[in-house]
């Protein structure tokens, strides 16, 4: 069985790659963090990519400052010209 940071690296790996786990992976995650760590660590996985892809079909980028609180302290994110 591979070490608990491969493993976690395997799975981001063939979900994001593949959309689905190997029979293999699946099973390698669900032995070692039974039903629900699987299900949470696949949940995990898939809501990072999904937000990734939508901001980048949007072309949303961070503040041009590149600081992640603005003056009033709450997280900007700007929307790219399409046309640039």
């Amino acid at each position: 069985m591979l070490g608990e940071g491969n493993l976690l690296c395997r799975v981001a790996d063939e979900i994001s790659r593949d959309v689905r786990l190997s029979d293999e992976a699946l099973g390698q995650v669900i032995a070692r963090y039974g039903n629900r760590g699987a299900m949470e660590l696949i949940l995990c996985v898939s809501y990072f990519n999904m937000v990734s892809r939508i901001l980048e079909s949007t072309r949303v980028s961070m503040d041009e400052d590149g600081i992640l609180e603005n003056d009033t302290g709450a997280l900007t994110a700007t929307f790219k010209d399409a046309g640039k």
